[in-house]
């Protein structure tokens, strides 16, 4: 019985840390994009636009 709840934790575990990872790219595309777009950008192109461009470079950047 021992064995099958090991065998049922190595099944969960993985994919309850990619669940984790995912949000946590989630997470921080949404900080970094906000930032960028409020800081930098939006000056230049506006809200909007900005958001759209951020969008691409975060996406780039984690996926790396």
């Amino acid at each position: 019985m021992a064995g099958g709840e090991s065998g049922q934790e190595d099944e969960i575990l993985p994919q309850h840390d990619n669940f984790l990872k995912e949000g946590f790219k989630r997470l921080i595309k949404k900080l970094l994009t906000d930032f960028w777009s409020c800081d930098m950008i939006m000056k230049l192109f506006g809200s909007q636009a900005a958001r759209k461009k951020n969008e691409k470079v975060v996406d780039k950047l984690l996926d790396t």
